[in-house]
C-alpha cells in the first residue's frame, strides 16, 4: 500500500457519517450516574495510587472528605443520535 492510499483510507476512516433525519434526541435528562464517575473514583483513576494515599490521609488529618459532584437532574441535557 502506498502512502497516498494510506493517507485516504484514514481520511476515510475520520470522516462522519451523515445524519438521518428523526434519528436525534432532543431534551434528553439523564437521571442516573455510574459510581465510577464520582470523585473518589475518578481520583483514583487519574492520579497516583501514591498521590490518592497522600490525599486520603490529608484529608483525615483535616477531617475533610471530597464532595461529590453537584448534579441538578433537570439542568443536564444532551442530544443523542440513535
Amino acid at each position: 500500500m502506498n502512502r497516498r492510499s494510506a493517507l485516504l483510507l484514514l481520511l476515510l476512516a475520520c470522516a462522519q457519517l451523515p445524519r438521518v433525519p428523526g434519528s436525534e434526541h432532543s431534551d434528553l435528562v439523564f437521571e442516573r450516574y455510574t459510581p465510577l464517575s464520582s470523585n473518589a473514583e475518578l481520583a483514583r483513576r487519574v492520579l497516583t495510587p501514591l498521590t490518592v494515599r497522600r490525599g486520603e490521609e490529608a484529608m483525615a488529618t483535616n477531617k475533610t472528605a471530597l464532595r461529590e459532584q453537584f448534579r441538578d437532574y433537570r439542568l443536564p441535557t444532551a442530544t443523542a443520535a440513535e
